[in-house]
């Protein structure tokens, strides 16, 4: 459950409430001392939200060799970076020491949309 993920971390989660999305899963991972927490929605695409404190290099690089577009967008205020890749897109912002990151195949305006949703 969410609650369960939550209490799983001390990074606190963004919750996706969007209307059309349902949560489906969570999980919290941690390994080697890093933390990281991803939750899955359904709904009119498969959306994942991750959120870690810990410096994952892969939540922050700008695009690795399977993008096919990368460009800056503003999150909630923030600074932020869509990736687009060949298997979907990423919407990539830190919000006060957390990494967070909303994942899905769905086009840029929508992409971002949810993530200001989860920045809430």
């Amino acid at each position: 459950s969410f609650d369960a993920a939550q209490a799983g971390t001390d990074v606190t989660l963004g919750r996706l409430d969007a209307e059309g999305y349902a949560f489906e899963e969570a999980v919290v991972v941690t390994r080697a001392g890093r933390t990281v927490a991803a939750q899955t929605y359904t709904g009119a695409a498969n959306v994942t939200v991750v959120a870690t404190a810990a410096d994952l290099p892969s939540l922050n690089a700008t695009a690795g060799e399977n993008a096919t577009e990368s460009e800056s967008v503003t999150v909630a205020g923030a600074n932020a970076t869509y990736v687009e890749r060949d298997d979907g897109a990423a919407v990539v912002w830190n919000d006060d020491g957390v990494t967070r990151a909303v994942v899905a195949d769905l086009p840029r305006e929508e992409l971002v949309a949810l993530a200001e949703r989860v920045a809430g």
